[in-house]
């Protein structure tokens, strides 16, 4: 995924760092957008409506959570990125929650998204790492 973004090639750690954020704040905010349509159906079961309307606040807020991790990761403040970005992926895992039993739902959509995280969160630990040596 990372080296889907130009800016890869050229990026020290800390470049890659943003670059994965980015990522994973442009997918929740496409997430949410998927979530949309889905409320916007009228094929789609009452039940997995309730569910996707929960989802759809948590991947806003999941995107929000996101977005202020890039302001962090600016400004050097790993530990407020580590805290956020783990904010993002309990908000994914609460909407799997709420649409326990329809999970075809969303797919893989959040394994993936959980998975874009995961690595901004493997990076920013390099960065600790970095900083303390």
């Amino acid at each position: 995924m990372l080296l889907s973004d130009p800016n890869t090639h050229n990026a020290n750690l800390r470049g890659l760092g943003l670059i994965a954020l980015k990522q994973a704040a442009t997918n929740a905010s496409d997430i949410s957008e998927f979530i949309k349509t889905k409320l916007n159906d009228p094929n789609v079961d009452p039940e997995v409506q309730d569910g996707a309307s929960d989802c759809l606040e948590f991947y806003i807020d999941a995107a929000e959570q996101l977005e202020d991790s890039v302001s962090a990761q600016i400004s050097k403040a790993y530990k407020d990125v580590e805290t956020w970005v783990n904010v993002a992926v309990s908000d994914s895992k609460s909407c799997d929650v709420a649409l326990t039993g329809y999970d075809s739902v969303l797919g893989n959509k959040s394994e993936v998204f959980r998975w874009l995280c995961e690595t901004a969160l493997t990076i920013n630990k390099m960065l600790v790492n970095k900083k303390k040596h």
